[in-house]
């Protein structure tokens, strides 16, 4: 059996699709054209695809339908193909938007990637959901997009954190990714992020990472400078449909370019989890009652922004904390003007009077765990992490 995909139907909510059965058996499908296919009986196979290599331009139109601007196209080379390459080629780019989706059958989710250094690769034969920019026109497939290469795709990416999730019944899996581009706002943004699209399974593991202004996406892209902040906070959606524990596996910690620490906060617990390559997995009992929002991922950026390079003993300005004591010490010419107390999802809990004398200390009164600490003087900004125990 095959299926093509019904360009008239309703998506605007990105759950089910309807898939129109073509018959019959010897119908030939155009080049470019994306199909889903199905047999019999539940498992992997192989097919075998044969003809005539193609070597040259395919040209496959692409077109909106009211509430439906998703096409389903397919990779008509015997190579895999680059979709940054696709994107850019010609004028790709004014024809689709830079993000697409794939089907994973195994598992009933759909993933996504985004041109640029989150593009990927699209496999032989592999069909892929595209969305059409204005009224659409000739998408262009050329030779000159193929990959060759056996060398890894993604061993030049940096800061990208790759999350996935299993456990439960039925084998569901499911991933997000987590990226810092130069060109990202804190919004959606069109042509590097991919929008979160439902399982068919109403009981899979399912995995989004939610933007500033609402979106649910499974590619989130975020500033550069981000990174440089003492944190950043991300809340993480995440829903299952069984009484289980479920994993957590994070990725990409390596790529990271400055010294960022990663830590995932579960707000159900009260427990934070440092993220390294050491320390890869979090595990955790879930369950479909659970508030979908429970997870925050924190990223945390150089405890000293100014003076990074320089051990803490020898700052002029330190800072740091004993139970739930935080300590000042100026030994600097420079007036300490303000200090700040902010919890990591960037919320002011406490802001200290100043005296003038060479050390100050105040006691933070919040549950326990990691707190960050700005002290604003007349001549620079200072702020490390500081954890915090209350018991």
């Amino acid at each position: 059996n095959h299926y093509e995909w019904n360009a008239l139907t309703d998506t605007t909510n990105h759950q089910l699709y309807p898939w129109i059965h073509v018959q019959p058996l010897d119908y030939n499908v155009p080049s470019g054209n994306g199909i889903a296919v199905a047999n019999w009986v539940a498992g992997s196979s192989i097919m075998n695809m044969v003809g005539t290599l193609i070597s040259e331009d395919v040209s496959y139109n692409v077109r909106p339908h009211p509430n439906n601007n998703l096409e389903l196209v397919s990779n008509p080379f015997s190579a895999a193909i680059s979709f940054d390459e696709l994107y850019n080629y010609g004028n790709n780019s004014e024809v689709i938007k830079g993000h697409y989706w794939i089907y994973d059958a195994s598992t009933g989710n759909y993933y996504g990637g985004a041109q640029g250094a989150n593009s990927g690769t699209i496999q032989v034969g592999q069909g892929f959901f595209v969305e059409v920019n204005g009224d659409g026109g000739n998408l262009v497939f050329a030779p000159s997009i193929r990959s060759h290469s056996n060398q890894a795709f993604r061993d030049v990416l940096v800061n990208i954190l790759k999350i996935e999730v299993s456990g439960g019944a039925g084998g569901y899996t499911d991933e997000m990714t987590i990226r810092f581009d130069e060109n990202a706002t804190y919004d959606y943004d069109e042509n590097l992020e991919v929008k979160k699209w439902n399982s068919f399974g109403m009981d899979a593991n399912m995995l989004r990472s939610i933007a500033e202004d609402g979106s649910e996406l499974s590619v989130n892209v975020l500033p550069t400078e981000s990174l440089n902040n003492p944190m950043t906070s991300i809340p993480v959606h995440f829903e299952c449909g069984y009484d289980a524990e479920y994993t957590f596996n994070f990725s990409g910690m390596e790529t990271f370019e400055y010294a960022t620490s990663i830590w995932m906060e579960d707000l159900q617990t009260g427990s934070w989890i440092s993220i390294s390559e050491s320390n890869p997995d979090f595990e955790f009992t879930g369950s479909p009652d659970d508030d979908k929002e429970r997870f925050v991922l924190h990223f945390m950026g150089p405890t000293d922004i100014f003076e990074a390079d320089v051990q803490q003993a020898l700052k002029t300005v330190q800072i740091f904390s004993a139970h739930n004591t935080v300590y000042i010490r100026n030994t600097s010419e420079q007036v300490i003007k303000e200090i700040v107390v902010y919890n990591l999802l960037g919320q002011e809990i406490l802001t200290n009077a100043v005296p003038e004398k060479s050390l100050h200390q105040f006691v933070v009164q919040e549950n326990s765990g990691y707190y960050v600490v700005r002290v604003r003087t007349d001549q620079s900004i200072y702020a490390e992490k500081v954890f915090i125990i209350n018991e």
